[in-house]
């Protein structure tokens, strides 16, 4: 999605803000694309360096501390990074089968979490369009 700027007033910084969101916008859409291009293929190394790449993101983003969970045990069931200090789980995936994706991922969350302490679960889904059902 590219956004039109025009300055009206004289916040150069505001416009520059609106620039930047719109090139990072249109940056993820294209980094969406390839990752699905590449699973089509049966390629898996650029889901798999996603998990990389979201965990940096998300780290500078919102100053979490997220580590990537497949690291030290390959294939975590229900998360691919993990920031211990704030109880909070990210899966990043490229899974088309969103539904069935957010169902077992939730599930397995569930099972392995109870009687421990409540953890927050946060699914990304690389894709450029996401059913309006499942973000509800």
């Amino acid at each position: 999605m590219f956004y039109l700027l025009i300055n009206v007033q004289t916040d150069d910084t505001k416009c520059l803000q609106i620039f930047t969101l719109a090139i990072f916008n249109a940056l993820l859409f294209l980094y969406a694309d390839l990752v699905e291009q590449s699973n089509s293929l049966g390629l898996s190394n650029d889901a798999v360096d996603s998990e990389n790449l979201f965990c940096a993101f998300l780290n500078q983003a919102f100053g979490w501390k997220l580590i990537n969970a497949n690291e030290p045990r390959q294939n975590q069931e229900s998360f691919d990074l993990i920031d211990k200090r704030r109880n909070l789980l990210v899966q990043v995936t490229s899974n088309k089968n969103y539904s069935d994706k957010l169902h077992k991922t939730v599930a397995t969350f569930k099972n392995s979490n109870k009687g421990k302490k409540k953890k927050q679960l946060i699914i990304l889904f690389i894709s450029r369009k996401c059913p309006p059902k499942i973000l509800k």
